[in-house]
């Protein structure tokens, strides 16, 4: 019984000379053979939440960002988050001596006991849908970074590959040559700005 969870014990061999434990492999019904899932090519049947187990479609999945609108995980210990419901008091306006009791809802964690109100976030008058992402302020700015280091990453590989081609069609006595004296100044100014935005010393030593 110690040793039932310890799947590694006991391994078969895939066809790729790999060994897997049984609860990780699948049999190919058209080569009768074991596959690893390094074999096979896995395919999205539907997208679910695997908490509140809400299907939807494809498209509604990737217009949410492939998350769910309900559920919703803790910020301190990642379990995730139940809503709770309260009583607020709120004094009538037209009645300034009487108050009227309105149902509010807030997020509370059952496991390390973290709730929305320590955070500031306001309680909401409707159990579901109400809590919205809040867009960070420098989401734009990080946007801009990582589009540009994108496409550093294209023009200098670019680049890399058009020398690539260029060296392969080259007489066997030129290629004796150092590759760098083959650089331009496109390839150079490419990688600078690329270690610029980076800040990685790997880059930094990789051609100095």
């Amino acid at each position: 019984m110690a040793t039932y969870l310890e799947l590694d014990k006991c391994t078969l061999l895939c066809s790729c000379k790999q060994t897997n434990p049984l609860c990780t492999l699948y049999f190919c019904r058209h080569c009768l053979c074991l596959r690893c899932p390094n074999c096979v090519s896995h395919e999205v049947d539907s997208y679910y939440c695997p908490n509140c187990l809400e299907n939807m479609a494809s498209a509604e999945a990737k217009m949410r960002k492939h998350r769910c609108g309900n559920c919703f995980d803790c910020p301190s210990c990642g379990h995730t988050l139940s809503t709770r419901a309260t009583a607020v008091v709120h004094a009538k306006p037209d009645e300034p001596g009487r108050t009227t009791a309105q149902k509010a809802y807030f997020l509370a964690c059952g496991f390390c006991r973290w709730i929305t109100r320590d955070s500031g976030i306001p309680d909401q008058q409707q159990a579901a849908g109400g809590w919205q992402e809040k867009i960070s302020p420098h989401f734009k700015r990080v946007c801009s970074k990582l589009y540009l280091v994108l496409l550093l990453y294209v023009c200098y590989f670019g680049l890399i590959f058009d020398y690539c081609i260029e060296f392969s069609m080259m007489e066997p006595i030129a290629r004796n040559h150092d590759f760098r004296d083959y650089y331009t100044k496109d390839h150079y100014l490419c990688f600078y700005c690329l270690v610029r935005c980076l800040d990685c010393s790997v880059f930094r030593f990789f051609y100095y």
